[in-house]
């Protein structure tokens, strides 16, 4: 869960939504803006050559607005985004509980391919016995050519599938 990209776009697009739930039930509340600024001027020397003193001014702003919600405009937008929001819930939901369950069944397949390797390499390995077994008989002179060529050819194609099954093991892995 921590590193599939399908669950980590779904989680961003659920916070997302949240936070549109918290922006349009803040148009519930009033809205208070304040400012403030402040300047220093120096006038020039007059004819006398004196200045005069730097004047200060400062000036402070206090502003609010509300929008009453008589007709339920504002609720319905609310309404409306915490919809989408539970939708985006149920989305990630299902997100992870598809990547849960893709997981369960590749551990089950990997599993199942253990198993088949297992039995396969004791195959391969009575394979190779056997070949051992069909090349002494060939070498005493009891068994023809042709067995000693069937047994090394069911010994390669036992291999091949061990290879495969390696393979497949690999990529459930």
């Amino acid at each position: 869960e921590v590193s599939n990209q399908t669950l980590a776009e779904a989680d961003a697009r659920y916070r997302s939504a949240r936070a549109l739930v918290q922006e349009q039930r803040s148009a519930l509340f009033p809205t208070v803006d304040i400012s403030g600024s402040g300047q220093r001027a120096q006038s020039s020397a007059g004819a006398t050559g004196v200045r005069p003193p730097a004047s200060n001014s400062y000036r402070i702003a206090i502003g609010g607005t509300w929008e009453p919600d008589v007709w339920g405009r504002i609720r319905s937008t609310v309404t409306a985004a915490e919809a989408s929001a539970e939708a985006s819930a149920a989305d990630l939901a299902a997100a992870r509980l598809s990547v849960q369950g893709e997981l369960a069944t590749n551990y089950l397949q990997l599993r199942n391919v253990d198993s088949l390797i297992a039995l396969l390499v004791a195959t391969v390995d009575a394979y190779e016995e056997a070949l051992r077994i069909t090349q002494n008989r060939f070498d005493a002179g009891i068994a023809p050519r042709s067995d000693v060529l069937q047994a090394e050819s069911q010994l390669a194609s036992a291999q091949a599938d061990l290879e495969g099954l390696d393979r497949q093991r690999a990529q459930l892995e």
